[in-house]
């Protein structure tokens, strides 16, 4: 049976994560920004059902969950923790494959385009990691011309920070680690 060890506050005054010291899926993340995308997930789905939820993340030994500012965060807990009662490593496991395979099909449709996976080799080396430990993350939308189109993921998706200064510093390292004339742009 899986626990939550932790409960604590990010950047985003509208999102904690709960710690559970054990991993909840194999590899990747499973992101969940409306009810619809969540019908997949039973955890994501009992989130979503209390009305003030807008994005959950599920990734590495945590979940993050961001809520409007009347969302009740006990209660929140509470449906984090029974749902994680009945978690399994597999089903999860299956739904990160669906979810990567969509991100597949995005990479896919970038074949050859080498800044495209130069732009993805820098987020996965410094700003996933970074994202994570305050229960966020960064998928890749698309990259055209100089263009890069990013979509914040879990506390990411609705923190006031995320939209102006952590925007301007992944663009930043764009800039510095791989064409200094990208745009970067959430999607």
């Amino acid at each position: 049976m899986i626990t939550i060890t932790d409960r604590a506050p990010t950047p985003n005054p509208n999102a904690f994560k709960f710690h559970t010291g054990t991993p909840l899926v194999g590899q990747g993340s499973l992101s969940f920004a409306s009810f619809a995308e969540a019908a997949a997930s039973p955890l994501a789905s009992e989130l979503f059902a209390l009305g003030t939820i807008t994005a959950v993340l599920v990734a590495e030994d945590f979940v993050s969950v961001s809520g409007t500012e009347d969302t009740d965060w006990d209660e929140v807990e509470g449906v984090v923790a029974r749902e994680l009662e009945s978690w399994s490593l597999a089903d999860a496991a299956r739904l990160a494959e669906t979810q990567a395979a969509s991100a597949a099909e995005r990479s896919a449709a970038q074949v050859g385009n080498e800044l495209y996976a130069r732009v993805e080799e820098i987020l996965d080396k410094w700003v996933r990691p970074a994202l994570a430990g305050d229960g966020g993350g960064v998928a890749l939308l698309s990259v055209e011309g100089k263009t890069v189109t990013i979509r914040y993921q879990g506390a990411c998706g609705s923190c006031p920070t995320s939209t102006a200064h952590t925007l301007a510093a992944i663009e930043n390292l764009l800039h510095s680690q791989v064409d200094p004339e990208i745009e970067l742009v959430p999607g």
